[in-house]
């Protein structure tokens, strides 16, 4: 059959058209131009098919705002993060590396700065920690490539969440909520992703390759996550007990503990300190084989706000090192009376550990 000119015209002019397309979203094509197979998704991944496609979203919105974004090689990038090892905000742009690292590339390098920005007391942003020694570029283009072989676990636990962490920060990007280079909040993002995934089993499959102590501490006051919180994931968190003593014919009950992650780390809270706080933790520590600490350094000639300052940085202490704490609660003497008060020590106490 003879197309007439016209009908030539049209399917040329059709053609170029779906060329143009084609070059403008088609993911391929930015994969070649950075000879990285950024959508390749390492077999651990339980959300292959979400995280490609918000992943092809925000590589197609890059492409098509190329001329106002930089471009350079993953190693100029990471090496430019070198210069400011101890900022406290990073002006490299998010987007463009990422793009280039691709997803498997991504998740090893936001794991390895999550590690670090919460075990380096000497780390202070999450941007920061691309620019320290530790922080391994070549793994993160072997990951690019290879896929996950440096976090795969037994149970593989640990690049699923870690995924579980993109995805919590994709969407973000592609909604500009971290502008060019707002490290802080995606770095926020991305762990709360990673460890609410792995829930209460986070602290078995972290401890082989890091130290607890130094993670919680990090969660505690470097993202200002509660203590329980942090407790549900490395280390137990919320349990109820019924541990009962006798102490001069009198019954002392702790009802629930809160689970920390420190080992043979015991501590006891509660009112009345001489009658009841104290006692409990002596016959706990002879049973457990093991100290068990009381906040004892009231000083009478200091104001309650200055002792409860105090108090609190004994807390926060025992919350670094994952104390697992007690609470022997509220005095029957006094609630028999109908007196629930818990005073101003107790009430703290119970606000930094327990709600």
């Amino acid at each position: 059959m003879r197309m007439t000119s016209s009908k030539v015209g049209l399917v040329f002019l059709l053609i170029l058209s779906l060329q143009s397309c084609t070059k403008e979203v088609n993911p391929l094509s930015a994969s070649s131009a950075f000879n990285i197979p950024n959508y390749f998704v390492d077999k651990t991944c339980e959300d292959a098919d979400s995280i490609k496609t918000l992943f092809y979203t925000l590589s197609n919105q890059y492409h098509q705002q190329r001329e106002k974004l930089a471009y350079s090689t993953l190693e100029e990038t990471f090496n430019a993060f070198k210069q400011y090892p101890k900022q406290s905000s990073s002006t490299i742009q998010i987007t463009p590396w990422i793009i280039k690292a691709g997803i498997n590339g991504t998740t090893d390098a936001l794991l390895q700065a999550m590690f670090i920005y919460l075990k380096d007391d000497d780390c202070h942003s999450f941007g920061a920690a691309f620019g320290k020694e530790t922080f391994n570029s070549v793994q993160v283009e072997n990951s690019a490539t290879l896929g996950l072989v440096k976090w795969h676990t037994p149970s593989k636990k640990l690049g699923k969440a870690g995924f579980k962490g993109i995805i919590k920060i994709l969407n973000p990007l592609i909604d500009g909520k971290y502008g060019e280079s707002n490290y802080t909040q995606m770095g926020y993002d991305f762990t709360l992703g990673f460890f609410e995934d792995l829930g209460g089993t986070a602290g078995a499959e972290l401890q082989p390759i890091a130290s607890l102590p130094k993670l919680g501490k990090g969660l505690l006051y470097k993202y200002g996550i509660h203590y329980k919180i942090v407790t549900n994931w490395l280390g137990g968190g919320l349990q109820l007990i019924n541990k009962t003593y006798l102490h001069n014919g009198y019954p002392i009950t702790a009802t629930r503990i809160m689970k920390g992650f420190g080992e043979k780390k015991i501590a006891v809270i509660g009112r009345s300190m001489n009658a009841r706080v104290i006692p409990f933790a002596t016959y706990l520590a002879a049973e457990l084989g093991v100290p068990a600490v009381t906040w004892t350094s009231y000083n009478p000639l200091l104001s309650d706000a200055q002792n409860i300052a105090n108090n609190q940085a004994w807390l926060k202490l025992l919350k670094e090192e994952g104390y697992t704490f007690y609470d022997i609660g509220l005095d029957p003497f006094y609630t028999a009376q109908g007196n629930f008060d818990e005073g101003l020590y107790y009430s703290m106490e119970l606000n930094e550990i327990f709600r």
